[in-house]
C-alpha cells in the first residue's frame, strides 16, 4: 500500500525553525544507493540554457570542494537551510500564515477540504534541500494557504492542499498527491549550495531510511550544523553521485517523465527506474551494471507524466531561481512570476501587488 511504501523510504522534512543550535557526531558510513514569467511547452531552448547553467555552476562546485578545507568554518557559518541567514530569523512553519494589513503572523486555514470543491493545485519540485522551502514561504505570504509535504509529515489531518512539495523522482520523494496537482513549478538553486543543504538535512534526521525515524527527528531539522568533518566525510562520499542525481531530476522534469539513468543519462526502463527512486535496495555498482547490460533501450515515459497519467503534461510552466528569490534586488521579481502561475486559478486567491514587499521583508529579511 502507499502508506506501508511511506514507511520504508527516506525522506526530506517539513521545516522548522527554533533558532537552536548544536552539533551531531556519528560514525559516517557508505550509503546503499537507491533502487532508487512564461509556459515552458517547447523547451529545447531552455534545457540548454540550463545545461549551460549546470556547467557553470558544476565548475563553480569544484573549485569550492578544493577550497573547502580552509573555508569550511565559515562556510558553516551560514544557515544550514540555505545560504541566506535572515531566512533563518522567521519563525515560520507551515502552520502558521501572514496577515498582510498588518505583517502578522496567525494560524492559518486550511482550504475547503469538500472533494467536490474546485481547487487548482500547484506542484513545488526541486533537488531535495534546493530552495522549495523559500518558494513556499512566499506562495503562503500571496494566499494565506498551506503548503502540503509528500511524505505527509504535516502536523495536520489535511488531505487538499493549494500547493504541494517534493523532490520526487529523487529518492527522498515520491508521488503522494496523485491527480491533485495541476501545474508544476521548478526551483532551481546552485548545487554547490545544494547538495550542501541536503547534507544538513540527512545529517539532522540521522540519515534516516524509514518513515517513522524522520518522523522522530522532525524538531531536529533546521536547527543543527554537523561537524565540519562529518561534511567531508559525505562530501567525499556522495559528491559525484549526487551532482549526478541533480542533473538527472531536472532531466526528468524538463522532459516529461522521460526515463533516464542516473549515472549515464542515457535511456532506461520502468524497472530500472523504480531502482533508482526506491532506497537501500542496490550498490553503484548493481545499479551500473544492470544499466550496462539493457542494450537498446526504447524511449518510455514515467506513467504519471503521460496522457493517461496522473498529471498529462509534467513540464514546469515556471522556473523559478532560489538565489533570485532571496534576493534584495530580483525578490519581488521572482514572486511575480510565482504570482502569475496561480493567477486566476480555481480556489486561489492571490494579495494585492501593494502588499507583495511586505510579505517578502517580513519572510526574507524578518
Amino acid at each position: 500500500s502507499d502508506q506501508h511504501q511511506l514507511k520504508n523510504k527516506t525522506m526530506e522534512t517539513k521545516t522548522r525553525n527554533d533558532n537552536r543550535g548544536g552539533g551531531l557526531t556519528l560514525t559516517l558510513e557508505p550509503m546503499r544507493m537507491s533502487n532508487t514569467p512564461t509556459i515552458l511547452r517547447k523547451n529545447t531552448g531552455v534545457k540548454k540554457t540550463l545545461q549551460f547553467v549546470f556547467i557553470v555552476a558544476f565548475c563553480g562546485t569544484l573549485l569550492h570542494t578544493s577550497s573547502f578545507h580552509r573555508s569550511a568554518k565559515q562556510l558553516l557559518k551560514s544557515p544550514i537551510h540555505s545560504s541566506l541567514q535572515k531566512l533563518g530569523k522567521s519563525n515560520f512553519s507551515p502552520n502558521r500564515k501572514l496577515i498582510v494589513d498588518t505583517c502578522s503572523w496567525v494560524e492559518p486555514e486550511a482550504v475547503n477540504q469538500d472533494p467536490t470543491f474546485n481547487l487548482f493545485s500547484t506542484l513545488i519540485i526541486a533537488y531535495p534541500g534546493a530552495g522549495k522551502r523559500a518558494a513556499y514561504m512566499q506562495l503562503a505570504g500571496l494566499t494565506q494557504l498551506l503548503t502540503g509535504d509528500d511524505w505527509f509529515l504535516n502536523d495536520h489531518e489535511t488531505e487538499r492542499y493549494a500547493f504541494y512539495k517534493t523532490q520526487y523522482p529523487h529518492h527522498e520523494g515520491v508521488w503522494s498527491w496523485g491527480e491533485r496537482a495541476k501545474q508544476t513549478v521548478y526551483i532551481l538553486q546552485n548545487p554547490r549550495t545544494a547538495i550542501q543543504t541536503y547534507m544538513f538535512l540527512a545529517s539532522e534526521i540521522r540519515y534516516s531510511q524509514n518513515w517513522s525515524t524522520s518522523y522522530a527527528n522532525l524538531d531536529r531539522t533546521f536547527t543543527l550544523r554537523p561537524p565540519i568533518t562529518e561534511w567531508i566525510a559525505w562530501r567525499d562520499l556522495r559528491f559525484n553521485t549526487e551532482m549526478h542525481y541533480y542533473r538527472w531530476h531536472i532531466d526528468y522534469w524538463m522532459e516529461q517523465g522521460l526515463l533516464r539513468d542516473v549515472y549515464t543519462h542515457e535511456l532506461t526502463n520502468v524497472a530500472n527506474f523504480q531502482r533508482l527512486t526506491d532506497p537501500s535496495q542496490y550498490t553503484e555498482a548493481e545499479l551500473m551494471s544492470y544499466q550496462s547490460g539493457l542494450g537498446f533501450v526504447q524511449a518510455d515515459h514515467d506513467r504519471h507524466c503521460d496522457n493517461d497519467g496522473n498529471m498529462g503534461d509534467c513540464r514546469p510552466v515556471l522556473m523559478v531561481s532560489y538565489e533570485h528569490l532571496i534576493d534584495q534586488v530580483t525578490g519581488l521579481q521572482e514572486v511575480a512570476k510565482l504570482a502569475a502561475a496561480i493567477q486566476n486559478k480555481a480556489g486561489i486567491d492571490i494579495i494585492p501587488e501593494k502588499n507583495r514587499q511586505c510579505v517578502w521583508d517580513e519572510i526574507v529579511t524578518g
